[in-house]
């Protein structure tokens, strides 16, 4: 039993060495990695990111009223290495790095906690909906969103959302109560109830 707990300790232990990555940021902007959420700024300030694979990686950055921004990123094996970023502008490491500004509109949806839903899209698009998930395949424009129960039988709540060029807007449900919007100011505007 002792050897099994000091080899888990030691393989803990390997993980937290790992090397971090600190991003300072003069807004707020969500860390995304894959499509999950890894780190959320809500003002200016910084933040440590770790956990992450060794070598290069894509992080892709949101920001609030913004173009959302990918870069790569070489995540090292030990140490830390610093992001800034600053309007448009992303140094790694003191070093001017590429990025590539997405013009195409990011929608996330955050539902609450052991929640699922249906969300429909124009009318045409459904998607179920556990756990945060990013669409970033919508187009610029006007859009009606209606989420549903999970067997959509039950509308909780429908509206509109306008989505601007590079708009990063996400979208919190939870049973019972209104969507709550963040990022892009009026971007989601709730249909009145009848």
């Amino acid at each position: 039993m002792q050897c099994s707990l000091i080899t888990l300790w030691t393989l803990f232990i390997a993980a937290a060495n790992a090397g971090t990555l600190v991003l300072e940021t003069d807004g707020p902007v969500n860390v995304q990695f894959g499509e999950t959420t890894i780190a959320r700024a809500s003002e200016p300030g910084s933040l440590n990111i770790g956990e992450l694979p060794e070598g290069p990686i894509t992080l892709r950055l949101v920001r609030s009223g913004k173009a959302t921004i990918d870069t790569e990123v070489n995540v090292p094996r030990t140490g830390t290495t610093t992001l800034k970023l600053a309007g448009d502008t992303l140094h790694v490491a003191g070093k001017l790095a590429p990025v590539r500004q997405l013009n195409d509109p990011v929608l996330v949806i955050k539902p609450a906690h052991e929640q699922r839903f249906t969300v429909v899209i124009n009318g045409q698009d459904r998607r179920l909906v556990s756990k945060e998930t990013v669409l970033d395949d919508l187009e610029a424009g006007t859009h009606t969103v209606e989420f549903r129960s999970e067997d959509q039988t039950l509308v909780w709540v429908r509206g509109t959302l306008e989505l601007t060029p590079g708009a990063a807007v996400s979208l919190f449900i939870e049973e019972g109560r209104m969507v709550t919007a963040g990022g892009t100011p009026n971007a989601w505007n709730p249909a009145k109830g009848r």
